[in-house]
């Protein structure tokens, strides 16, 4: 998606696919399937810097296991784009996106078109 592109508010992804996500040993065979996991995520708006940047964040709870939640920011100057990446265990409610703000600004301003 465009960095000055709109988008909504809140998405889901629904079920995964079989097998999403999966690399190393024995990456190519048929690989499992995930019953019952999902993915939502969230704007988390705008970032004035150069020209754009977009903060998202993403929820993915899969059942007997632990959920994770991620953060990306998304952001360009020229044609030079950058993304800043941030995760842990937990839910959207648990991502520090006041505090990824700043990396995420820092690092779209150094760089060069």
């Amino acid at each position: 998606m465009p960095v000055g592109a709109a988008a909504p508010r809140v998405g889901s992804a629904g079920a995964l696919a079989p097998g999403a996500g999966v690399d190393g040993p024995g990456a190519g065979a048929e690989p499992a399937a995930i019953s019952g996991g999902g993915a939502s995520w969230q704007d988390h708006g705008k970032l004035a810097v150069e020209e754009g940047a977009h903060v998202y964040g993403v929820d993915t709870p899969i059942p007997d296991s632990e959920p994770g939640v991620h953060l990306y920011g998304i952001g360009r100057d020229g044609s030079t784009v950058t993304v800043v990446m941030w995760g842990q265990m937990g839910h959207l409610t648990d991502a520090p996106v006041p505090a990824f703000r700043k990396p995420t600004t820092t690092a779209v301003n150094r760089l060069a078109p």
